[in-house]
């Protein structure tokens, strides 16, 4: 947080917000997306910052920042699903 620009986007992702969130969605003070549950009512997994170094240079190389690539490599091989999120989408 200390390291982010003045004018950064900050996205929150929570399965259950806090009460006082939950108050200020309702009440239009808080922008916010509901994911429905899931067919089979399993939850969803709650995700788990990584930090992955300048993954954006990266990225513009055609190339994975190592964290990332490992843990994409460890699902494909245990066979579990995944869910990733990326700051930006092009």
């Amino acid at each position: 947080q200390k390291a982010a620009k003045d004018r950064c986007a900050r996205i929150y992702l929570t399965a259950t917000p806090g009460e006082t969130w939950q108050l200020e969605c309702k009440a239009g003070k808080r922008p916010f997306v509901t994911i429905p549950a899931r067919y089979h009512r399993k939850p969803l997994p709650v995700p788990i910052f990584t930090w992955a170094g300048n993954w954006r240079r990266k990225f513009e190389k055609g190339q994975l920042p190592v964290p990332v690539e490992a843990w994409v490599k460890k699902r494909l091989e245990t066979g579990k699903q995944a869910l990733l999120f990326l700051p930006n989408i092009r």
